[in-house]
């Protein structure tokens, strides 16, 4: 199923929730997120 998704560009999570981004892009946003969180804190 979660291939069939991804053709269309929906993602499941490890939450089953679905998503617009690639998890790569989700993950890089993440990283950025909590590094700027280290740069601001």
């Amino acid at each position: 199923m979660a291939d069939s998704l991804a053709k269309y560009g929906l993602y499941v999570d490890d939450f089953s929730k679905i998503r617009i981004l690639e998890p790569e892009v989700a993950g890089q946003s993440d990283k950025l997120r909590l590094e700027c969180q280290g740069f601001v804190s």
